[in-house]
């Protein structure tokens, strides 16, 4: 889906941020900003979501032929959950480390809000990635290129419009993109509904959400804390996204959100993880 979104960008962004005010080469330069360090990074806190979008295609395809109803639900219940589990703390991280990261990865701290409005789309795109391969497995791969066209739609008007709006600027094609993610996984999420009668399990929604609502708040307190201590963004930096992924992971086990089958469905860490948890007593041996 980013490929495509990619070359609207292209044709309209610059354009607009013009007509906003801004120069050729600051045009230029915050499209960079977009295209070049905000996506790729989507992209990088996308690739478990990818590679479990086409394993579920023929795990749900072959459940449907063998016309086991039931496995098919749990299957797509499955998958959206473990989108959330993933992408959750991925934008977290993305969203609150914007400048950090955008600072270390590319030298560019004015990539900073691009990138952190860029966060939201990483939740979107997952639940798009995963909702397609569910469509497609339940025999109807051409209504997700069909969202994905009204989701494009929707994408030009608001980049046309937000685009040119001169406080918003880059972060309103940054909007523009994540409501086009956001519109295509809705739709494919109406449908799967029609066919299969699955609704989000809100109950296990708010529990990512709260448990992804105090890591952040242990990312921002641990970043801010080791950087005003020893200085070294980079360290800081690093430091807490790995005690955000712990933080996110305890969160979830002490509010029973983290499912033994979820993890073991999760492309190279569900393993690991198990054995892990069950080494410390939280899944039975």
């Amino acid at each position: 889906m980013l490929p495509v979104v990619s070359n609207l960008d292209l044709m309209i962004v610059p354009q607009r941020l013009e007509a906003a005010g801004y120069s050729i080469s600051e045009a230029t330069e915050l499209f960079g900003y977009l295209n070049g360090m905000a996506v790729p990074l989507v992209n990088l806190a996308t690739i478990l979501t990818a590679s479990m979008a086409m394993s579920i295609v023929p795990a749900i395809s072959e459940s449907r032929v063998l016309g086991d109803q039931a496995r098919v639900y749990d299957q797509t219940a499955a998958s959206v959950r473990i989108s959330n589990f993933v992408c959750f703390p991925a934008f977290v991280i993305v969203f609150i480390l914007a400048t950090p990261i955008s600072s270390l990865i590319y030298n560019a701290p004015g990539a900073g809000p691009a990138v952190m409005i860029s966060a939201v789309s990483i939740i979107l795109l997952g639940l798009h990635q995963v909702s397609t391969g569910i469509l497609q497995g339940l025999g109807h791969p051409t209504i997700p290129m069909v969202n994905m066209v009204l989701a494009a739609a929707a994408k030009i008007f608001l980049n046309w419009h937000l685009t040119a709006i001169p406080w918003l600027g880059i972060m309103g094609a940054a909007w523009a993109t994540a409501a086009d993610m956001g519109v295509a996984a809705i739709i494919n999420l109406y449908f799967i509904y029609r066919f299969i009668g699955y609704r989000i399990e809100l109950l296990q929604l708010i529990k990512t959400i709260c448990s992804a609502g105090i890591m952040a708040c242990a990312v921002h307190f641990f970043y801010a804390w080791t950087l005003a201590w020893w200085g070294i963004a980079a360290i800081s930096t690093f430091g807490a996204v790995f005690f955000g992924c712990f933080v996110y992971v305890a969160a979830m086990i002490l509010l029973r959100g983290l499912i033994e089958e979820d993890l073991r469905r999760l492309p190279m860490v569900g393993t690991v993880g198990i054995r892990f948890l069950q080494r410390i007593g939280v899944y039975k041996a």
